[in-house]
């Protein structure tokens, strides 16, 4: 039987650490932790990034050292709520970074201690702003669509209603609400 000595515990938690260190600067997504006074504890280069720095830069600072007043009273605030109730949010921000302003969606976590006392918050923020945009894009032509007197329906591939214009609800006698969802034949 092979008895675990302390070098071979050892050589275990640094390819775990290794490991995990990987994952997170691998990550395109920030990936952050902040004690319960807000100081950058971790953060990963995209992390950094955003912020136009490197993490040896932003670690011990806090968000209002890092971001302008308006960003840093937000991200205090949404940090506070998960400190304060102990439980996971997803929020989305406007963050002014070296890329002008850009929207990110964050899911921030309370980090517990061992004794489950919330001591912290974990984070994970991805920039969200080109799907926002093209979100904004399919609403905008979706409106001119549904000016029109004609009757539009768009089907998704599965044959589902997902558009239904004014000009089809009058033809058809359906209103959108009614039509969208059901398939057509």
């Amino acid at each position: 039987m092979l008895r675990e000595t302390p070098l071979h515990a050892q050589q275990a938690q640094q390819r775990a650490t290794n490991i995990l260190n990987a994952v997170v600067e691998g990550a395109t997504d920030a990936i952050y932790l902040k004690d319960a006074a807000g100081h950058y504890l971790m953060i990963n280069s995209a992390g950094a990034a955003v912020m136009g720095r490197l993490p040896e830069q932003v670690i011990g600072k806090t968000v209002q050292e890092m971001f302008n007043a308006e960003t840093a009273q937000q991200l205090i605030a949404d940090d506070a709520r998960v400190l304060e109730h102990g439980t996971i949010e997803t929020v989305e921000n406007n963050i002014q970074s070296p890329r002008g302003s850009r929207i990110f969606q964050s899911v921030k976590a309370p980090w517990r201690n061992s004794a489950g006392e919330v001591i912290g918050t974990i984070g994970i923020s991805r920039d969200v702003t080109e799907l926002r945009e093209a979100q904004m894009v399919l609403a905008r032509q979706a409106a001119l669509l549904d000016l029109s007197p004609d009757a539009l329906i768009v089907r998704n591939m599965d044959g589902n209603i997902i558009f239904w214009s004014r000009g089809a609800s009058q033809l058809y006698g359906w209103t959108a609400h009614e039509a969208l969802g059901h398939t057509t034949h």
